[in-house]
């Protein structure tokens, strides 16, 4: 451990074990299989795993804690994704469909249970969306006005759909608005299980370091403006993006945007950084906040310092992660007292119809969130 060559040999055995752990959790009983024997195994590790602290691997947990503690502590994080998602009729799909596939038959959506494949292939829309077989990068071709990033305990699948909702490309009932395009890129945040993603939601709220996820974030962001500068000097009109955070997202995209500052990821924004209060708004280039644990307030500071606009913070009645953590209450209003300190919250967030889980954009566009793939800013 005191010499170069056994340090890096150490580095080299973590990197090894982490890939070895996501490989293994791979191969585990699948929770979601349509075999009901292989479904129940999978259903009971899961359990398992959240008794022992996730360091059971399970089908989706992506090795669990310890690939966590990697990630969070100076490892790379080896199981996020960038993903996106055209519908047939866009000129996305177009150029590269040799790259998409349906998303019926792409391998995330073997992600959700059985009853949620079939209830989604009964939507109109949903036999016409296509996504990448692997990440198309971000260029001035690829990169698309709408992105994505999700928060704790979501499979690729359910970022998928919680993505369109939050992007306004589907309406409340899961059908598309009518005549649009869906063009959305997601930065896939991945769970390790439940105790894991906990614990890296308390490191991004308290900003305890910097995670490697959070890097990964800053870098996708700084990558997409510096493509839509490049874009808009190409075309001679401005590209505006818009980035749809959810949940513990936004505490990893508020410790991104700090980390890409010091590293100079946003130099390219200067034209926008704000001076006066006035010109906050300013920037094309947005985050939206649903669902936050992080002060609204705070939020638009930081992304003013970069040249990166606050669309709006939106909170659902009752949700405690957006109103006792974050301070945050409806549209751009704080948290009262009250809100802050009624634990009677905490439990629906783990029941079904949770005020945390449903965020649809449309809701709140008359507060300023950005909806559809050409919306205005």
């Amino acid at each position: 451990m005191l010499t170069k060559s056994g340090q890096k040999e150490i580095a080299k055995e973590i990197v090894d074990a982490n890939y070895g752990l996501k490989k293994l959790s791979e191969q585990m009983p699948d929770e979601n299989s349509k075999n009901k024997i292989v479904s129940i195994m999978g259903k009971l590790l899961v359990y398992g795993s959240m008794v022992a602290l996730d360091i059971i691997p399970t089908s989706y947990n992506n090795g669990g804690l310890f690939g966590q503690l990697v990630g969070s502590f100076g490892g790379k994080e080896i199981a996020s994704d960038l993903i996106s998602v055209f519908s047939k009729n866009s000129e996305k799909y177009e150029l590269y469909k040799d790259k998409m596939v349906k998303l019926e038959d792409s391998k995330y959506f073997k992600t959700i249970s059985p009853e949620k494949r079939e209830e989604l292939k009964k939507l109109s829309y949903f036999k016409d969306l296509y996504v990448s077989k692997e990440p198309l990068g971000i260029d001035v071709d690829t990169i698309t006005h709408q992105n994505f990033g999700n928060g704790i305990l979501n499979t690729p699948m359910e970022a998928i759909m919680n993505g369109l909702e939050q992007t306004g490309q589907i309406k409340k009932d899961g059908t598309r608005l009518a005549g649009n395009t869906i063009e959305l890129t997601i930065k896939y945040n991945p769970t390790r299980g439940f105790f894991s993603d906990l614990f890296e939601a308390a490191q991004d709220k308290f900003s305890i370091g910097t995670s490697d996820m959070a890097k990964q974030v800053g870098s996708f962001i700084s990558d997409v403006t510096k493509a839509a500068e490049e874009k808009r000097k190409k075309d001679n009109k401005i590209f505006a993006a818009n980035f749809a955070a959810h949940s513990q997202l936004n505490a990893l995209a508020l410790n991104a945007i700090k980390w890409g500052k010091e590293h100079g990821l946003f130099s390219h924004l200067r034209e926008f950084v704000s001076t006066t209060k006035e010109e906050k708004n300013k920037s094309p280039y947005t985050i939206s906040s649903f669902g936050s644990p992080i002060d609204a307030e705070k939020m638009q500071e930081t992304l003013s310092a970069v040249g990166l606009g606050l669309a709006g913070t939106f909170s659902n009645k009752g949700d405690f992660v957006a109103e006792g953590l974050g301070g945050n209450k409806d549209v751009n209003k704080k948290a009262d007292v009250v809100d802050r300190i009624n634990v009677l919250n905490i439990p629906k967030l783990f029941m079904d119809g949770s005020p945390h889980s449903s965020y649809v954009c449309q809701d709140y566009e008359k507060g300023g969130a950005r909806c559809g793939v050409n919306f205005q800013y």
